[in-house]
């Protein structure tokens, strides 16, 4: 199957030839009218005014036309190679079947890992690993980002990821290929028993993530020759006996853009949550984490650089947090508003981290935040732009889920709140934010005082 992306670029050179044409053409109308007006004015070149004149005219049309026949015969060409395709969904029994032969790999088990099956998802977190990142004893770990870009396999690079830009276009649904950044480092322990002291990452877009990761459990079909073309299993499972186990992220052929997770506080000491809408294509309809999304190659500033992977990790976390509540600074904004938003800081403390096993294996980060400014003021500075908008909302504020005023025993009223969250939206919890408080429990569990002393210091 000819790469369906060529067909793409040649519809994008195709267009921009008209466009040259089409302007070449009326730059010599434009010549010939002058040529006329010299003819009316008495000069000897309106004898090559007029012929000009009449070869501009035909030969803008006849390109005109022309250009766009030969246009709509690809397009035809490239939605008859699209209609080949066809994703398949796997049906719910298949995929019940399937959770209970995927297995984590030797190296995963030995360093604690297990996998969580939670109402709206499953993957496999550690809590050796969220304690090494809560004691500090991460700090120490770097991070590198090299230059190349992940291209993932041949037919999800050639034919599906040009397939689905080409769908989500179609269908008017809102598509950005934002640059993203993939993991490729496995937190596991060597055989000292430490965790890695680098973390490697690579460039990767926000397309190779929907043709990966988002069809780990769809296979893409060729709908004439009935063959697979892609089977999303394959790219983070391998087959051993009766079991499927994870390769890992340093083996698999997943996008695996690494996102992060952050349950925020303001000030006053209200837990804030977020409604995502249905059009949001993560958790829709369900209620999420104060912010959550994937982080984005420019948090990294440049290609190549490398640091402190929790540094890195916390300002990543608190940048997505900011837009994610509608406190980050926009042209549209009054500068009013835009001068109290730069006035707001975030605490954060890292959690845990987590390998979506219902997304691939993609990499998860999970954060704790507090915000320099109350409820009251979050209400009146936070605008959202258009877009977000129209993805999330914030959850109603509750004095259920608020901690007392004194932050001297904060972990009392973290279980409390965790408990309350689990009795009164029990299937209305995105995966995230089920997991965080899986994560939190154990936080207020083996490292109460730290969770005690975030919270009864101030916020810089």
């Amino acid at each position: 199957m000819q790469a369906l992306v060529d067909r793409r670029d040649d519809l994008q050179d195709l267009g921009k030839g008209n466009r040259i044409a089409f302007w070449a053409g009326v730059a010599l109308t434009v010549f010939s009218v002058a040529m006329l007006f010299l003819t009316w004015t008495g000069d000897l070149t309106a004898f090559i005014g007029l012929p000009a004149t009449a070869l501009g005219v035909l030969g803008t049309f006849r390109q005109f036309f022309a250009d766009r026949k030969q246009l709509r015969a690809l397009r035809q060409r490239t939605l008859d190679r699209f209609n080949t395709l066809k994703v398949i969904d796997y049906a719910t029994y298949s995929l019940v079947r399937l959770t209970d032969r995927i297995v984590l790999p030797k190296a995963y088990l030995k360093s604690g890992y297990r996998i969580e099956y939670l109402h709206h998802g499953f993957g496999a977190w550690s809590p050796e690993v969220s304690s090494w990142l809560i004691s500090g004893r991460a700090n120490s770990t770097k991070y590198t980002h090299d230059t190349s870009q992940y291209d993932g396999p041949p037919a999800v690079r050639d034919s599906i990821a040009p397939f689905i830009e080409f769908s989500r276009t179609a269908s008017a649904r809102r598509f950005s290929n934002d640059r993203k950044i993939r993991m490729r480092t496995d937190l596991v322990r060597d055989e000292s028993g430490n965790f890695p002291q680098v973390v490697q990452f690579q460039r990767t877009n926000y397309l190779a993530t929907l043709a990966t990761n988002d069809l780990s459990f769809k296979e893409v079909i060729n709908r004439h020759s009935r063959e697979c073309q892609y089977d999303g299993l394959s790219g983070f499972l391998q087959a051993e006996g009766a079991d499927l186990v994870f390769r890992g992220l340093e083996q698999s052929d997943c996008a695996n853009q690494i996102g992060v997770s952050t349950l925020a506080f303001t000030s006053d000491h209200y837990l804030i949550l977020v409604d995502q809408t249905q059009q949001n294509l993560q958790s829709a309809g369900l209620v999420a984490p104060s912010g959550s999304g994937s982080l984005d190659e420019d948090d990294l500033h440049d290609a190549g650089c490398e640091g402190s992977l929790v540094d890195w990790l916390t300002s990543a976390s608190k940048r997505e947090l900011l837009e994610e509540l509608g406190i980050a600074c926009a042209d549209e904004f009054t500068a009013e508003v835009n001068t109290l938003i730069d006035a707001v800081t975030v605490r954060a403390m890292p959690l845990g981290f987590c390998v979506y096993l219902f997304r691939g294996g993609k990499p998860e980060f999970f954060f704790i935040s507090r915000l320099s400014c109350s409820a009251d003021e979050l209400d009146k500075i936070s605008q959202y732009t258009a877009e977000e908008s129209d993805l999330s909302g914030r959850f109603a504020k509750s004095e259920a889920y608020r901690l007392k005023p004194t932050g001297s025993r904060a972990t009392e009223d973290l279980l409390r709140i965790c408990n309350r969250l689990r009795s009164s939206e029990t299937h209305r919890l995105s995966f995230p934010l089920e997991l965080q408080l899986a994560l939190l429990e154990h936080a207020c569990a083996e490292h109460g005082p730290k969770l005690d002393e975030f919270f009864a210091a101030e916020i810089a």
